[in-house]
């Protein structure tokens, strides 16, 4: 038994005297190529997650401002939908799994030899099951 997944992923950057952003996009497709039945009579019926068909989408930004010469404020962002497929041999097991994440850091350098840091990350997932 065998996944392959191919992935395809974009960059855009851009840079100005006081600020920079920074912007990613990732799609990927993972598919199994072995004998699903045997894995799933193994897993109570149940997609083995790390085995079963997947379509991602990734995307994650960031905007570094310099507010001042010594101090940067950097908001964030992500997002992550996993679609499971069927394979037609269970629906049993996850379908979808939608993560996305905000937040931020300050940076405040005080001299070549130091530094602060701040940090707050929020991060929101769900996952959608098929149950009995």
């Amino acid at each position: 038994m065998v996944t392959y997944e191919n992935a395809v992923k974009a960059f855009g950057d851009a840079k100005w005297n006081w600020s920079s952003v920074r912007t990613s996009l990732r799609y990927s497709e993972r598919r199994f190529d072995g004998d699903y039945i045997r894995i799933a009579n193994n897993n109570n019926a149940f997609r083995t997650v790390d085995v079963q068909d997947r379509d991602s989408i990734q995307g994650q930004a960031s905007w570094a401002i310099d507010v001042m010469p010594t101090v940067t404020i950097t908001p964030v962002a992500g997002f992550r939908t996993d679609d499971y497929k069927t394979n037609g041999v269970t629906n049993f097991g996850i379908n979808k799994y939608e993560t996305w994440n905000a937040g931020g850091d300050i940076a405040w350098t005080m001299n070549p030899m130091a530094s602060f840091y701040v940090s707050y990350m929020h991060d929101n997932s769900h996952r959608n099951v098929y149950q009995r």
